[in-house]
């Protein structure tokens, strides 16, 4: 399986082929999607696809184990060296925030919207799959859970507090971007938005 690198953006005709099934995926679904879609979009016949990628599967599985990686590397690791809760939870917001908003088009980011579509993987890779973005929520609600032990979480149930967060960033993953926003006035206020409705303080 090919392993696209989290440090550098996909460049070269495979990493093409990606972004494009990327695309497709997101607007389409994976059920949507052939194959002979993928090949047609990039400006190749059905048979050359196959020399770069073995099966649609394939390419999901690389995609959604990419945005995994990016998440992994560039929110989850960050956000775990920070010790006090609340600041955890802001930074980890944010950076998600300005992980999801990487490489995204007028449409949102493909690659993030890609992640949630497990159901073309087999049972053992979505498995998986399902573990790693595990690692991501039980994040945001071990750090619910400790704000509500020291008295600052302002609601009752951090599990659908954690839910409520998810829902909000991976919404922002499919916003449409009419013109060029100022991110940092976005980033801002939306983490705002969520630290005023779960916060006491």
């Amino acid at each position: 399986m090919e392993r696209l690198s989290v440090d550098t953006p996909p460049v070269g005709r495979r990493e093409q082929i990606y972004l494009v099934a990327a695309r497709l995926f997101a607007e389409f679904g994976y059920g949507g999607t052939s194959m002979g879609d993928i090949a047609k979009k990039v400006g190749i016949n059905k048979a050359s696809l196959y020399h770069f990628v073995p099966n649609k599967e394939d390419l999901l599985y690389t995609l959604i184990s990419w945005g995994l990686d990016l998440a992994a590397k560039d929110v989850v690791a960050p956000a775990q060296a920070i010790a006090d809760p609340r600041a955890r939870l802001e930074t980890l917001i944010r950076l998600q925030l300005a992980n999801i908003h990487r490489g995204a088009g007028p449409k949102g980011n493909a690659v993030h919207m890609v992640v949630s579509e497990t159901s073309g993987l087999s049972p053992d890779r979505r498995a998986e799959v399902e573990a790693r973005k595990a690692v991501f929520t039980d994040l945001i609600r071990s750090t619910l859970d400790a704000l509500k032990a020291e008295g600052r979480f302002g609601l009752a149930d951090t599990a659908l507090a954690t839910a409520n967060i998810q829902g909000l960033l991976s919404a922002f993953a499919r916003w449409d971007r009419p013109g060029d926003p100022d991110l940092d006035r976005t980033y801002d206020e939306l983490t705002t938005f969520i630290l005023r409705a779960v916060l006491k303080d």
